[in-house]
Protein backbone atom coordinates (compact mmCIF):
# COMPACT_ATOMS: atom_id res chain seq x y z
CA UNK A 1 0.00 0.00 0.00
CA UNK A 2 1.06 3.33 -1.22
CA UNK A 3 0.77 6.48 1.02
CA UNK A 4 0.43 9.94 -0.22
CA UNK A 5 0.41 13.25 0.54
CA UNK A 6 -2.50 14.88 0.26
CA UNK A 7 -3.54 19.10 1.48
CA UNK A 8 -6.86 19.80 1.93
CA UNK A 9 -7.58 23.21 1.96
CA UNK A 10 -10.71 25.11 3.08
CA UNK A 11 -12.09 27.01 -0.22
CA UNK A 12 -15.83 28.61 0.14
CA UNK A 13 -17.77 26.03 0.82
CA UNK A 14 -16.01 23.59 -0.56
CA UNK A 15 -12.43 21.95 0.10
CA UNK A 16 -10.11 22.09 -2.21
CA UNK A 17 -7.83 18.64 -1.87
CA UNK A 18 -4.81 19.12 -4.30
CA UNK A 19 -2.39 15.75 -4.57
CA UNK A 20 1.28 17.11 -5.81
CA UNK A 21 2.86 13.59 -6.08
CA UNK A 22 0.14 13.51 -8.88
CA UNK A 23 -0.57 17.00 -9.97
CA UNK A 24 -4.19 16.80 -9.77
CA UNK A 25 -6.83 18.06 -7.36
CA UNK A 26 -9.98 17.12 -6.43
CA UNK A 27 -13.14 18.65 -4.05
CA UNK A 28 -14.82 17.37 -1.30
CA UNK A 29 -17.67 19.22 0.37
CA UNK A 30 -17.43 17.83 4.01
CA UNK A 31 -14.06 16.46 6.14
CA UNK A 32 -14.95 13.11 5.76
CA UNK A 33 -15.04 12.89 1.87
CA UNK A 34 -11.65 14.53 1.51
CA UNK A 35 -9.85 10.89 1.83
CA UNK A 36 -12.23 9.43 -0.29
CA UNK A 37 -11.74 11.53 -3.00
CA UNK A 38 -8.50 12.47 -3.25
CA UNK A 39 -7.77 8.21 -2.81
CA UNK A 40 -10.35 7.83 -5.81
CA UNK A 41 -8.53 10.72 -7.52
CA UNK A 42 -4.96 8.65 -7.05
CA UNK A 43 -6.63 5.41 -7.83
CA UNK A 44 -8.36 6.96 -11.15
CA UNK A 45 -4.77 9.04 -11.97
CA UNK A 46 -2.70 6.31 -11.51
CA UNK A 47 -4.43 2.87 -12.03
CA UNK A 48 -4.09 1.56 -8.84
CA UNK A 49 -7.05 -0.03 -6.62
CA UNK A 50 -8.90 2.05 -4.54
CA UNK A 51 -7.75 -0.07 -1.93
CA UNK A 52 -3.89 -0.29 -2.21
CA UNK A 53 -4.23 3.75 -1.99
CA UNK A 54 -3.63 5.71 1.43
CA UNK A 55 -3.69 9.19 2.10
CA UNK A 56 -1.96 11.41 4.67
CA UNK A 57 -4.56 14.82 4.88
CA UNK A 58 -2.66 18.03 5.89
CA UNK A 59 -5.63 20.30 6.37
CA UNK A 60 -5.02 23.95 6.49
CA UNK A 61 -7.35 26.50 7.66
CA UNK A 62 -7.21 30.50 7.38
CA UNK A 63 -4.78 31.72 10.23
CA UNK A 64 -7.41 33.20 12.13
CA UNK A 65 -8.69 29.80 12.92
CA UNK A 66 -6.02 28.39 13.41
CA UNK A 67 -4.88 30.83 15.98
CA UNK A 68 -7.83 30.02 18.03
CA UNK A 69 -7.18 26.80 17.78
CA UNK A 70 -3.73 27.62 19.55
CA UNK A 71 -5.14 29.85 22.02
CA UNK A 72 -8.10 26.97 22.51
CA UNK A 73 -5.35 24.43 23.50
CA UNK A 74 -3.55 27.29 25.93
CA UNK A 75 -6.73 28.19 27.83
CA UNK A 76 -7.17 24.11 28.11
CA UNK A 77 -3.61 23.55 29.66
CA UNK A 78 -4.17 26.63 31.73
CA UNK A 79 -7.13 25.31 33.00
CA UNK A 80 -5.82 21.95 34.39
CA UNK A 81 -3.49 23.92 35.86
CA UNK A 82 -5.70 25.67 38.02
CA UNK A 83 -8.03 22.88 38.56
CA UNK A 84 -4.61 21.66 40.03
CA UNK A 85 -3.64 24.01 42.03
CA UNK A 86 -7.49 24.49 43.50
CA UNK A 87 -7.35 20.53 44.39
CA UNK A 88 -4.12 20.79 46.37
CA UNK A 89 -5.93 24.18 47.74
CA UNK A 90 -9.11 22.68 49.04
CA UNK A 91 -6.70 19.43 50.47
CA UNK A 92 -4.80 22.17 52.47
CA UNK A 93 -7.88 23.30 53.98
CA UNK A 94 -9.83 20.88 54.38
CA UNK A 95 -7.03 19.66 56.51
CA UNK A 96 -6.79 22.73 58.52
CA UNK A 97 -10.15 22.32 59.49
CA UNK A 98 -9.80 18.88 60.61
CA UNK A 99 -6.94 19.83 62.54
CA UNK A 100 -8.73 22.61 64.12
CA UNK A 101 -11.32 19.73 65.08
CA UNK A 102 -14.14 20.10 62.84
CA UNK A 103 -16.28 17.58 61.71
CA UNK A 104 -16.56 15.99 58.02
CA UNK A 105 -19.76 17.37 57.48
CA UNK A 106 -18.79 20.76 58.69
CA UNK A 107 -15.26 20.61 56.59
CA UNK A 108 -17.75 19.48 53.13
CA UNK A 109 -20.37 22.31 54.63
CA UNK A 110 -17.65 25.16 54.38
CA UNK A 111 -16.20 23.95 51.19
CA UNK A 112 -19.18 23.23 49.10
CA UNK A 113 -19.18 19.25 49.15
CA UNK A 114 -20.30 16.20 50.48
CA UNK A 115 -18.94 14.91 53.46
CA UNK A 116 -17.52 12.05 51.62
CA UNK A 117 -15.84 13.94 49.66
CA UNK A 118 -14.03 15.88 52.87
CA UNK A 119 -13.55 12.81 53.86
CA UNK A 120 -11.27 12.19 50.73
CA UNK A 121 -9.64 15.68 50.86
CA UNK A 122 -8.37 15.09 54.57
CA UNK A 123 -7.15 11.56 53.95
CA UNK A 124 -3.95 10.30 53.08
CA UNK A 125 -1.60 10.86 50.62
CA UNK A 126 -3.67 8.74 48.24
CA UNK A 127 -6.60 11.25 47.54
CA UNK A 128 -3.76 14.02 46.94
CA UNK A 129 -1.49 11.19 44.70
CA UNK A 130 -4.80 10.32 42.71
CA UNK A 131 -5.73 14.38 42.11
CA UNK A 132 -2.55 14.55 40.76
CA UNK A 133 -2.43 12.12 38.50
CA UNK A 134 -5.79 12.47 37.26
CA UNK A 135 -4.58 16.85 36.55
CA UNK A 136 -1.69 14.55 34.71
CA UNK A 137 -3.92 12.80 33.19
CA UNK A 138 -5.91 15.92 31.77
CA UNK A 139 -2.34 17.72 30.82
CA UNK A 140 -1.07 14.88 28.77
CA UNK A 141 -4.59 14.30 26.81
CA UNK A 142 -4.38 17.80 26.29
CA UNK A 143 -1.13 18.24 25.01
CA UNK A 144 -1.58 15.16 22.82
CA UNK A 145 -4.48 16.87 21.20
CA UNK A 146 -3.28 20.21 20.41
CA UNK A 147 -0.11 18.70 19.00
CA UNK A 148 -2.37 16.24 16.75
CA UNK A 149 -4.48 19.19 16.25
CA UNK A 150 -2.64 22.23 15.99
CA UNK A 151 0.18 20.68 14.46
CA UNK A 152 -1.65 19.07 12.13
CA UNK A 153 -3.02 22.50 11.21
CA UNK A 154 -1.09 25.06 8.67
CA UNK A 155 -2.73 29.03 8.41
CA UNK A 156 -2.99 30.46 5.31
CA UNK A 157 -2.04 33.63 4.77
Amino acid sequence: MRTYKVRASLDTKYWFVEVPEINHATQGRTLAEVPLMARELISLMTGQPMDEVAVDVEWVLPESVTEHLQRVEKLRHQSAEANTAAARESRAAARELRNAGLGLKDIGALLGVSYQRAHQLVSGPTATASAEKKATNVRAASAAKATGTVAALRGVP
